[in-house]
């Protein structure tokens, strides 16, 4: 499982073709949830499942953007609240989700906490997507509190979320 995680600029095995960013074969069970797919590249699919045997990549509150090759390919099944920049994952999302989204991110960079982040821009339709019923963890990949607005904002950052400055660096300093 990978919660509140950014995938960026990662490219597939040539051998496999697809998961620029992951990729599951065998009947690998797979979870995403609160986490940014951005500028990875592979021949299809960002994010690949084989589904051999019964395998299965499960999409929670993640984010696909950039992608080159597509953002999704194989066997996914969503669990709400995701986004997606092109049609490539239709096929997978419900109501709950969306394709075709406007979802502008920031540089790759510190924006606060242990890792490097893509902060959502002006115009993200990740912002406030999960109704507050719905946001499952409180706080982002920085440390920062969810939600920051009326409700979780879908991927690895809670835009205006608050980072604890004790966790700044990822470590308790008692």
């Amino acid at each position: 499982a990978a919660v509140n995680s950014t995938f960026y600029r990662n490219a597939a095995n040539a051998t496999i073709g697809g998961g620029g960013a992951i990729a599951l074969a065998g009947p690998t069970q797979g979870i995403l949830q609160y986490t940014t797919i951005a500028a990875n590249s592979a021949a299809f699919g960002a994010i690949y499942d084989d589904g051999a045997s019964g395998g299965a990549l499960f999409l929670s509150k993640t984010i696909l953007a950039a992608n080159s090759g597509g953002n999704c390919a194989g066997v996914l099944v969503t669990s709400y609240y995701n986004l997606s920049d092109d049609s490539f994952c239709g096929g997978v999302f419900d109501a709950t989700d969306l394709s075709n989204a406007t979802l502008p991110l920031g540089a790759y960079q510190n924006n606060g906490g242990p890792t490097s982040t893509l902060l959502p821009l002006t115009g993200n339709q990740a912002v406030d997507r999960v109704p507050p019923g719905d946001c499952t963890y409180d706080h982002d990949q920085r440390g920062a509190t969810r939600p920051a607005g009326g409700a979780c904002d879908s991927g690895a950052v809670e835009l205006g979320g608050v980072i604890d400055v004790i966790f700044v660096d990822g470590f308790d300093l008692r």
